[in-house]
């Protein structure tokens, strides 16, 4: 999720465009002055640097335990396992807070105006692995039409699961290309204009990509057997507040999603799990600067989940409620030569 948000990040902001009249006759009206666009003007080798700081929150319900079909499981092995979730299951969990840097640089860009921007996000080290960098190359067209050139990481894990959807990655930016380019690059500037759209996104054969390539044990053996999702669908709303005192570009986002599960089938000692999202939504607010670079964001995250898993012959229901807050603010720019 924090990935999806970043890459969605890379806006652009406006030139003004060129003003156009009605040929000079007999009293024709001038044309009205098209509105100004989102493009990115920044240099080439203008760099910035983000802090991010994620806050994930979660509360876990009272678990149901029930005996699978044509399992024999005694009421008192039934209590033990939902004892046991209840102890520490049905309260809060701690905030968790995560730092993380972001940068961004303008690498090159065409006489057509195609401008390639890099993106790096710096992981913390955590769980006794070193820091993790994930670095995504794409170029923006002055239409707003984005392509997406390279993901690669630093971790071998991470890189494995990363060239293992990055074929799937393509065709889902190509297909929001093909339904409509990006609400804000090349969009026009109108003040209180919302911008709503749907999409539909294919995970199939993504996450069974992504699992497969991560769900392996300590001697290499594959633990995942089988990946099913069902489609993610999500309503995005987008408005232009204007600018704020500072001169930077203001936009609110909401965004809602529509159910969906995913079922991972575990083989060994991995369980077989299903996830479920029964409802979700994201609002925040992004400012942009005059030469098309983020400034900062705020975006909040709320999903109403359940988790099922199948294991020693018991079904076990988990229902979650998960808040997450991801701020982004700049720390420093410069164009590096």
């Amino acid at each position: 999720m924090n990935k999806l948000l970043l890459t969605a990040a890379l806006f652009t902001l406006p030139l003004a465009a060129a003003q156009t009249t009605a040929p000079v006759s007999a009293a024709a009206p001038a044309k009205p002055a098209a509105p100004a666009r989102l493009l990115l003007t920044a240099p080439v080798g203008t760099a910035a640097e983000y802090v991010m700081t994620t806050r994930v929150s979660m509360k876990m319900s009272t678990p149901t335990v029930e005996a699978l079909p044509g399992q024999k499981v005694s009421q008192a092995e039934l209590d033990q396992i939902r004892q046991a979730m209840q102890a520490g299951g049905t309260q809060a969990i701690p905030v968790q807070t995560v730092t993380s840097k972001v940068f961004y640089r303008v690498m090159a860009r065409d006489a057509a105006g195609k401008t390639t921007l890099l993106n790096a996000v710096v992981l913390p080290a955590m769980d006794g692995k070193k820091a993790n960098t994930i670095r995504t190359t794409q170029t923006i067209d002055a239409n707003g039409k984005t392509e997406l050139l390279k993901v690669e990481s630093d971790d071998p894990q991470t890189q494995a699961a990363l060239a293992a959807v990055k074929g799937e990655m393509l065709k889902l930016v190509q297909q929001q290309n093909d339904q409509q380019p990006s609400v804000q690059y090349g969009a026009p500037l109108v003040v209180g204009k919302t911008d709503t759209r749907t999409v539909s996104m294919n995970m199939q054969n993504l996450l069974g990509g992504l699992l497969g390539a991560m769900g392996s044990g300590p001697g290499g053996d594959q633990l995942i057997q089988k990946v099913q999702s069902s489609p993610l669908a999500a309503t995005i709303a987008t408005t232009y507040n204007g600018l704020n005192p500072q001169g930077l570009h203001s936009f609110t986002t909401t965004m809602s999603y529509q159910p969906w599960q995913v079922r991972i089938e575990g083989k060994g000692d991995m369980p077989t799990m299903q996830i479920e999202v029964l409802s979700g939504k994201t609002s925040g607010t992004q400012l942009y600067r005059p030469d098309g670079l983020p400034n900062s964001s705020d975006m909040n995250i709320d999903m109403n989940m359940t988790m099922t898993t199948e294991m020693q012959g018991m079904r076990v229901r988990l229902g979650m409620d998960m808040t997450q807050q991801i701020q982004m603010v700049l720390k420093q720019s410069q164009v590096v030569k």
